[in-house]
């Protein structure tokens, strides 16, 4: 991961998440994840680890222009760039906690993103 000021890496410690996926006419394609998502975050540094459950559930819209929405409730981890991190206010990587939506354009840019509940600032859980 490159979204904390120290190199990091992430490890997938159990994967049961599942995915039910529709496209309607239009084009547009949604995907509804649930199950479970743990992961292991590692300071490659200081050998710091965080044990972190990413598990969802929510709704990511695909749609025919290339821009997406992310719908999500419980706990999701988020990598934010940089230039998304300074113009919405959220730290490199964020475990959240409650909803969040998010909208991105067709070439990827985040164009709004809120959430509401809490988010952990996870560079500094592993700094």
């Amino acid at each position: 991961m490159g979204f904390c000021s120290f190199p990091t890496h992430l490890d997938v410690v159990a994967n049961k998440e599942y995915g039910k996926i529709t496209t309607s006419p239009d084009g547009t394609t949604i995907i509804e994840e649930t199950g479970t998502l743990k992961l292991r975050a590692t300071n490659v540094t200081t050998g710091k680890t965080v044990s972190l459950v990413a598990s969802g559930p929510g709704t990511i819209t695909l749609y025919p222009d290339g821009s997406v929405t992310v719908d999500g409730t419980g706990h999701w981890l988020i990598f934010n760039l940089a230039a998304a991190a300074g113009s919405f206010g959220f730290p490199g990587v964020m475990l959240t906690s409650g909803q969040i939506h998010e909208t991105l354009d067709p070439t990827g840019a985040p164009t709004a993103m809120s959430v509401t509940g809490r988010e952990t600032d996870e560079c500094v859980a592993l700094g």
